[in-house]
């Protein structure tokens, strides 16, 4: 893991940008329409990453020339400078920025995305696929365990309990039951994918600030899916980089559970007003200065829903007998 920082546009005024320290950082991308003159369209890739306490929303490319493909140049760009674990799904474009970046990204794979496929499998061959999904389970549940765990007692749990599940899966996989499987199906397609990433899948062993799966970053498409559906496009490239901006900037805010007027109100002021210290004008450091802008029902209802879906998976972990596969 290296420990090197890189600059992603956390506050994005007039252009400027500020230098944070991540170390962790989930990559997902999809298409937006940019309408252009004659009221013709195109699209063009936007890359969602994650990092500790805020988000980055990035057209891909930089300043006013986009990339309007699924090329890696735009996310090769953004992690030019980064060191550390990118966590994604098996996009070509994601592996090939790893493996060109002579040992400074590491790149994990997404254990969500690897269950998935086995799933929508499960018809052609149930009961070789019910055996797969239990072994993710309980790959989940290791996880449930590890909640509230440093990232040391976390690696040490999985290196104890996950990697043992990881070697049962890869017992099987070896299997005549596995060879049996025909490689065309759909099955025989979730497992190929599974054993290609076999490696990147358990990168988050040995890390405990790695996550199993990719699914926060996930849901954070959901903000921008959901405007794109209200947009139906965006006007202009240079419109484009503004959505960025702002729903960077929103997002951010919202994911420090901020009231997001208040934090963008402020910010706004302050900027007109002539301040310089834009570090501190941050979300995750604004909100230090204003306790009562954040939202405690939040934190709340997060803990909730946490705390429900630990008790239901503790519940099923004593219901559900242990297996010898």
């Amino acid at each position: 893991m290296g420990g090197r920082s890189f600059t992603v546009a956390v506050l994005i005024v007039g252009g400027r940008s500020f230098t944070v320290a991540v170390l962790i950082v989930g990559g997902r991308s999809f298409t937006v329409a940019v309408l252009i003159a004659g009221g013709r369209s195109f699209t063009v890739a936007v890359l969602i990453g994650r990092g500790r306490s805020f988000t980055v929303a990035v057209l891909i490319g930089h300043g006013r020339s986009f990339t309007v493909s699924w090329h890696r140049d735009g996310p090769a760009q953004m992690l030019a400078d980064f060191s550390g674990t990118l966590v994604a799904d098996c996009y070509s474009g994601y592996e090939g920025i790893a493996l060109g970046s002579n040992g400074r990204i590491r790149r994990a794979a997404c254990s969500s995305h690897a269950r998935r496929k086995v799933f929508d499998a499960k018809d052609a061959y149930p009961v070789e696929s019910s055996l797969v999904l239990a072994k993710f389970q309980q790959l989940y549940d290791i996880e449930d365990q590890a909640n509230g765990m440093s990232p040391g007692e976390r690696a040490a749990l999985r290196q104890s309990a996950a990697a043992k599940v990881w070697d049962s899966l890869d017992e099987w996989l070896r299997s005549d039951a596995a060879a049996r499987v025909l490689p065309k199906s759909k099955f025989g397609e979730a497992l190929g994918y599974i054993r290609n990433q076999w490696k990147p899948l358990q990168t988050y062993l040995s890390d405990g600030r790695v996550p199993l799966d990719n699914n926060e970053v996930e849901q954070l498409m959901k903000q921008v899916a959901l405007g794109r559906k209200n947009w139906l496009f965006i006007g202009s490239v240079p419109a484009g980089q503004r959505a960025a901006d702002f729903i960077t900037l929103v997002s951010s805010a919202w994911r420090n559970d901020l009231d997001v007027w208040s934090y963008i109100k402020d910010v706004l002021d302050r900027l007109l007003a002539g301040e310089t210290d834009y570090a501190a004008l941050r979300p995750d450091v604004w909100r230090h200065t204003h306790p009562e802008a954040i939202r405690e029902y939040r934190v709340s209802e997060r803990r909730d829903r946490a705390d429900r879906k630990q008790y239901r998976r503790a519940a099923r972990r004593r219901n559900t007998p242990k297996t010898t596969h």
